[in-house]
């Protein structure tokens, strides 16, 4: 829908969409009328060529997909290169949303030291944030630095408490990509009980448990 709209501009797609919504209010619809609306109101009478197929039922994301910026995600990964290099610095985020603080912590190099990981977690405690997101996000930062082994009781607690596998497959996830499984292994036994036998079908599977926690 982005790409058509800067296809042909707003004046054009505007009245298009709600031309559509209009003919088809209050009643079912499928993809394939919608690519047939799409070819004989929009595309056609502004002679566009575009493969909707490609775009519908295509793998993968087309080439011609139009490139999404954030001048606010940019002013972030600005302040993860200012606080990696000195955890003091000066930088502005009373007015972030979750979403920016879990892009900040993301972007952190998995090359920090203890030592600023360590910072980092004084200035903004986000071992104990109470965003379960940037929480999770953190932990992974944490396995991956190696600053994890200060807030083992921390992360246990945290995948004691939660069931997404949302959460914790990235969590696990990262132990076993940093050759520490026993360790999953023994924060899982822990937890295991109180996870849904989705979430533990897939964690038996990631760590190699075979649907048994005692193998």
């Amino acid at each position: 829908l982005r790409f058509l709209e800067e296809s042909v501009g707003r004046d054009v797609f505007d009245p298009f969409l709600k031309s559509w919504f209009e003919q088809n209010a209050f009643q079912p619809v499928t993809t394939k009328m919608f690519v047939t609306f799409t070819k004989e109101n929009l595309l056609e009478p502004n002679n566009m060529e575009l493969d909707l197929d490609e775009w519908v039922y295509g793998p993968g994301i087309p080439n011609n997909c139009p490139k999404v910026s954030s001048p606010k995600f940019s002013l972030v990964e600005a302040a993860v290169v200012e606080i990696s290099e000195n955890p003091d610095a000066e930088i502005n985020p009373e007015e972030w949303t979750s979403h920016e603080w879990l892009h900040f912590v993301r972007k952190l190099s998995n090359d920090l030291s203890t030592e600023k990981m360590t910072a980092l977690d004084m200035r903004f405690d986000f071992t104990n944030h109470g965003n379960s997101e940037i929480k999770a996000a953190w932990y992974v930062k944490t396995i991956n630095t190696g600053y994890e082994h200060n807030i083992r009781w921390e992360i246990a607690e945290f995948l004691k408490q939660v069931g997404r596998r949302k959460f914790l497959s990235p969590i696990y996830s990262a132990y076993v990509e940093n050759d520490q499984l026993k360790i999953a292994r023994d924060l899982y036994r822990r937890a295991r009980p109180n996870y849904h036998a989705v979430s533990r079908g897939s964690i038996d599977q990631l760590l190699g448990l075979s649907g048994s926690i005692n193998s």
